[in-house]
């Protein structure tokens, strides 16, 4: 930060915050039977986006008059994701993903890999066991 090799400043946030984001396109998921003890889902996304983006001070509480011009961009976005568990034995589950995703000016790739002991055991696995389904995975609040 010492540098603002990043833009990521007081004042300025160092997050993703546009004006406006417009996105349109198509998605499609494939999940497998439940209640087997195996369980796949997968899923991909393609769309067309555009970012506009204020100009704005990179030192904002410092008046030092250092501006970004105003942007805007367009392009594809797209998403693939998959993921899969297996019931290892009645009370050993192992579940993982594989998730890649790329914007106009952003991309990400996730990897994640999880073996829990379910204390009540069980005889199959259902799709709100996938890790992307728990809520601490989907960033929800609680």
């Amino acid at each position: 930060f010492e540098h603002n090799l990043s833009a990521f400043t007081l004042g300025h946030g160092g997050y993703f915050s546009p004006d406006k984001a417009l996105s349109f396109g198509v998605f499609g998921e494939l999940l497998t039977k439940e209640g087997r003890d195996w369980q796949i889902r997968a899923s991909a996304s393609l769309a067309y986006s555009r970012i506009d983006q204020a100009a704005y001070e990179y030192f904002p509480l410092q008046n030092s008059g250092d501006r970004v011009q105003a942007q805007q961009d367009n392009g594809i976005s797209a998403n693939l994701k998959l993921e899969g568990q297996y019931l290892l034995a009645k009370h050993w589950q192992l579940a993982g993903y594989v998730e890649q995703s790329a914007a106009v000016e952003y991309e990400e790739t996730r990897v994640g890999l999880r073996i829990s002991y379910l204390f009540g055991g069980r005889k199959g696995l259902t799709s709100d066991e996938l890790m992307l389904s728990q809520p601490h995975e989907r960033r929800f609040a609680f």
